[in-house]
């Protein structure tokens, strides 16, 4: 299950469960969501529902062109979901993984749970033979660095189809 305890210890008193109202819950009947959440639910801090939010908005971007791009992977959890999705829709441009992948850089004065190196338990090499080695997919680039000051040009995208930017910095 989700551990709300790893939570508050990783980020602070302030983060604790949701308990939504809604009863809508179209994850529970899609099979191989399910079956690769229970695979990356381990490797991110990304709860179920905005897992499955990413999993619904990728498949949107069908038809498009562009790359997908994550800024802030971690331990490659949502990372590998996106991978995995666009893998799956015939996606063919590359899902680039972009991280310091040392932790948290660049924490400042205007941010009130980080001080800097929180959350360094990843790696680039880490992530990748999770998502190359372990998922078996091919589709992902690690970019390793800031970004977009050392990332970007990593970046060979002429236009970027889907973003999801998950950074804990005011910077």
């Amino acid at each position: 299950g989700y551990d709300v305890s790893r939570l508050q210890r990783v980020h602070g008193a302030a983060y604790s469960r949701i308990y939504p109202e809604a009863t809508y819950s179209p994850w529970s009947v899609d099979a191989e969501f399910v079956a690769l959440y229970e695979t990356i639910e381990a490797r991110t801090l990304v709860d179920i529902y905005r897992c499955y939010e990413l999993w619904s908005l990728l498949a949107q971007t069908a038809g498009k062109a562009g790359a997908v791009l994550e800024v802030g992977v971690y331990r490659g959890g949502t990372g590998a979901l996106l991978a995995h999705r666009a893998a799956m829709l015939g996606i063919g441009e590359p899902v680039y993984l972009c991280d310091t992948y040392r932790g948290i850089a660049l924490a400042g004065e205007r941010d009130s749970h980080y001080r800097g190196g929180e959350l360094a338990e990843t790696s680039a090499a880490g992530v990748r033979d999770f998502v190359r080695g372990e998922l078996g997919l091919h589709n992902a680039v690690i970019v390793e660095g800031i970004f977009p000051d050392e990332g970007a040009a990593h970046v060979d995208a002429e236009q970027i189809r889907f973003c999801h930017i998950d950074v804990d910095v005011y910077e």
